[in-house]
Formats: C-alpha cells, structure tokens, sequence
C-alpha cells in the first residue's frame, strides 16, 4: 500500500489512487457476495444459566454479520480504504439516505468518509452495519468508491 497520509483529505485520495486494479476488483467481488437484504442477525439474549441466588443469567444480545460482510469489513481495513478523521462529528452520516444528491454522485472523500464512519460506529451501536445495508446505502457507496477508480469493476463481474 501506499506511504500516502492518510489523516488528510488529501493524502487519502493520494492513497487510493495508488490503490491497483485487482484490489478494486477484490473488493468488488467482496461488495458482490454481501447479502444485502440478509446481512446477519441478531443472538444472544437467551437465558444461559441460572445465578446462585436463582437469578437467570441472560447473554447479552449481538448482532452477528455474515461470512461475507466480514470478509468485506476485514478487506476494508487490509486495503486501507477507510479514512484516519475524526468520524464522531462528521455529521454527514446521518443525513446519507436524505440527499437529493444520488449516492453516485457523491465526492469520493464523502463516500470514504461515510464507509469509515458506519463502520466504526458499529462498535458502538450494534446492529448499525447491517441496517445500513439493508437500507441499501454502505453497498451503494461502496460501489459508488469501486466505480470511481475502476469503473468496469462490476461489469467484470457480471453483477449489480
């Protein structure tokens, strides 16, 4: 990958734009084999045992991603694609879905910055990656990134 700092807008877009073609295609195939309309569910939640003083001991609940998302999740971090700022006050996460602007179209700092943010966010708020796919927006923008910078990447595939 590249020596590229990715701590700046700038220096994120130098990095991705060292990033090779059969990396994009990876992670095009990777986006591809996501289920989006069944991204994982939720566990836990059971009772597990019972306390000493009769008291169920309940397992906490978790949502539990797919095979594939996880694939994905893990291939962001290896590809370096997700962006070092400070995404807890990017406020633009939560207006993604209400744009007038097709995701498409969106500057790819904004689409790297809502990927990062859905995705770190997740660890706080469980179940957050996979509503946000099946709302069909963090596939979108991943595809929307992969298009930027190899736009044959999916026709390759035959798919989406």
């Amino acid at each position: 990958m590249s020596t590229a700092d990715r701590t700046t807008d700038e220096g994120m877009l130098a990095h991705l734009a060292t990033v090779d073609d059969d990396t994009w295609m990876e992670l095009a195939r990777r986006i591809s084999a996501v289920d989006e309309h069944n991204p994982g569910g939720w566990g836990g939640g059971e009772q597990i045992d019972t306390s000493k003083d009769g008291f169920p001991v309940i397992m906490m609940p978790y949502y539990e991603y797919s095979g594939a998302l996880n694939q994905l999740v893990t291939s962001l971090y290896d590809f370096e694609i997700m962006s070092t700022f400070d995404w807890t006050i990017w406020t633009e996460r939560t207006r993604w879905g209400h744009s007038e602007t097709p995701i498409a179209e969106r500057p790819v700092l904004d689409l790297v910055k809502y990927i990062t943010a859905v995705v770190r966010c997740n660890r706080f708020s469980e179940g957050l990656l996979g509503r946000s796919i099946r709302e069909g927006r963090f596939l979108q923008s991943l595809q929307a990134l992969v298009t930027h910078y190899h736009p044959t990447a999916f026709a390759q595939l035959g798919d989406r």
